[in-house]
């Protein structure tokens, strides 16, 4: 096995100074620091780790801040302009703030909320990472041109293959004057390497990672979990026994990196779990798609992923379909265009960074990818020939039943998470209940579930599981699990943070297929190792999963193995 040999850059990350705040000073700071920054009449306090985050902001013109989610990034991406315009004696006119398209709303009305107790900017431009991503937004950062940048939930942001990735970067690195914020109240990822490309623009010369590929890939082989071209410690051994741990205490302790050790509050996350009582035609369409890869009605999904999904939705009681069927050549001609266009985007060095930049690149220079090219054109000429759309068809309804059942019989504030827009809108209609689906929103009364008068709600886990409020209510109900544990921290955040008096919050998993166990027990194993990397401790390691069965008997559902004809 090869190991990590010595290089400038280890030099470099060893001499770093490290952070000389005390608990006591941290505190003063944060009484000083709320007296000059509270507007007349407001009545809140900074935490001692803002404080410390907007003064290290203020010195070293970049942040990282891998905070839990609840700590109050709202309020630090909001006061870092106006404290290091005082810092510097210069004024910010142009703060640009990134996040994620549903929490640009919510932003806002933060905004107009926290303009009470805190003296903010007169102008705070809130764009989201989706809008940076199209075609028609690639000169906005140009023609904007901020004078500091805020990049909550920055964990969007760890795939430098993606388009609002490259086109974000590429405006930072040309600029590198500008002052960057980079939040996020969800571990960046399972590797150094999603982090390191954000951490190098805010910190410059003071990220405690490697700015170099070579180095990165290396330390990256020694310090990563799962790493696909492993490495000894070697050099690394500078950093202790544990190189992992050592590591971790290094990024934490370096100046401009701030986060806080613990829960943001003490009230305990309890997890339980359930196995669906599945109806015989669900399991029947189980073992036929385990045995066949088809779905009940014949169709084929296009790869393993695919199959995974539509066994996820059987066990929720339907599958989905395309009406019409389409052609074959339609379906050969798209799956080609996807996989050359992820192919192309992820590996060129021409600054494509999405389908429609390299569809607009092939017409003026095919010979560049012939292999692309071609694909291209067949998926053009197969385009006009079908436009159906994929439909849910429903084979049970044992599912909804069983959640209908649950929540009559607990009707405490529950919020149940769903990851399926169908499964969601026919479980509300059945429950009498509210879904909260694209945007937070709920269709019927054009409420958002932020101002959900309702006790106990349906809510679509992409669209309502980061940057919402939602201490009301104090048990949830699973029915999508998730795999990453950065997910599983937005998720449990929404209830588990300031506000919330209840008790204790009651987590109900639901397990319908195997899969279901075998990500959750994946989540738990990576949570479990996130605090020697880059972050506070999970919500999911502090929570009590005592009650969470992984060794199910599932029967015919189990696997997770798939057969193709």
């Amino acid at each position: 096995m090869p190991e990590v040999y010595d290089s400038a850059e280890l030099r470099r990350v060893l001499a770093l100074p490290r952070r000389t705040w005390t608990p006591q000073a941290a505190a003063d700071l944060a009484r000083d620091l709320t007296l000059g920054l509270r507007a007349p009449g407001g009545t809140q306090e900074l935490f001692p780790h803002q404080a410390v985050a907007l003064v290290e902001f203020g010195l070293y013109g970049g942040l990282f801040a891998p905070l839990p989610v609840g700590a109050g990034k709202t309020l630090l991406s909001l006061l870092a302009p106006v404290v290091y315009a005082e810092m510097h004696q210069r004024p910010i006119y142009r703060p640009l703030v990134i996040t994620k398209s549903a929490l640009v709303e919510g932003t806002h009305a933060a905004i107009r909320d926290l303009r009470a107790h805190w003296t903010l900017p007169a102008s705070i431009r809130v764009e989201s990472f989706e809008t940076l991503s199209r075609v028609n937004a690639a000169l906005f950062l140009q023609s904007y041109s901020p004078d500091l940048v805020v990049v909550d939930e920055a964990h969007c942001l760890k795939n430098i293959g993606a388009s609002s990735t490259r086109r974000i970067m590429r405006y930072l690195d040309a600029h590198a004057a500008i002052p960057v914020a980079i939040l996020t109240g969800s571990p960046i990822g399972t590797s150094i390497k999603d982090v390191a490309h954000l951490v190098a623009r805010a910190l410059r010369h003071l990220s405690p990672y490697p700015r170099h590929h070579i180095d990165l890939g290396q330390w990256a082989g020694a310090i990563d979990l799962e790493s696909r071209e492993p490495f000894g410690p070697g050099a690394l051994s500078a950093f202790g026994p544990d190189i992992r741990a050592g590591f971790a205490q290094r990024v934490l302790d370096t100046p401009g990196v701030v986060t806080m050790s613990g829960s943001v509050i003490d009230t305990p996350i309890v997890m339980h779990s359930h196995v669906l009582d599945l109806a015989p035609i669900q399991i029947q369409a189980l073992a036929q798609i385990r045995q066949t890869g088809e779905l009940p009605d014949g169709d084929m999904p296009e790869d393993d992923l695919a199959l995974a999904r539509a066994a996820s939705e059987i066990a929720l009681g339907f599958y989905g379909v395309w009406e019409p069927r389409p052609p074959e050549r339609w379906t050969l001609a798209r799956r080609a265009w996807a996989a050359a266009c992820r192919d192309v985007v992820s590996s060129n060095r021409r600054e494509i960074d999405s389908p429609e930049a390299l569809e607009r690149h092939l017409d003026e220079h095919p010979e560049h990818y012939p292999d692309a090219a071609a694909c291209l054109g067949n998926w053009r000429a197969a385009r006009p020939i079908y436009q159906g759309v994929l439909v849910a068809r429903w084979i049970s309804d044992s599912t909804i039943d069983w959640v209908v059942r649950r929540l009559r019989a607990d009707p405490s504030p529950c919020v149940v998470w769903t990851g399926r827009p169908a499964f969601g809108e026919r479980l509300a209609e059945a429950a009498g209940l509210p879904y909260y689906g694209l945007d937070g929103i709920d269709t019927k009364t054009g409420r958002h579930i932020r101002d959900s008068p309702a006790c106990q709600v349906i809510a679509s886990m992409q669209a309502c599981g980061t940057g919402n409020n939602l201490q009301v209510f104090r048990r949830s109900i699973h029915l999508a699990i998730p795999r990453n544990p950065k997910t599983w921290e937005q998720l449990l955040g929404r209830m588990h943070r300031y506000g919330q008096r209840a008790e204790s919050i009651e987590c109900e998993l639901v397990f319908g297929i195997v899969e279901d166990a075998v990500r959750f027990e994946s989540a738990c194993a990576h949570a479990q190792a996130m605090p020697n990397l880059v972050t506070a401790i999970p919500k999911l390691v502090l929570a009590d999963t005592s009650d969470v069965h992984l060794a199910l008997d599932l029967s015919a559902r189990t696997g997770p193995q798939w057969r193709r004809k």
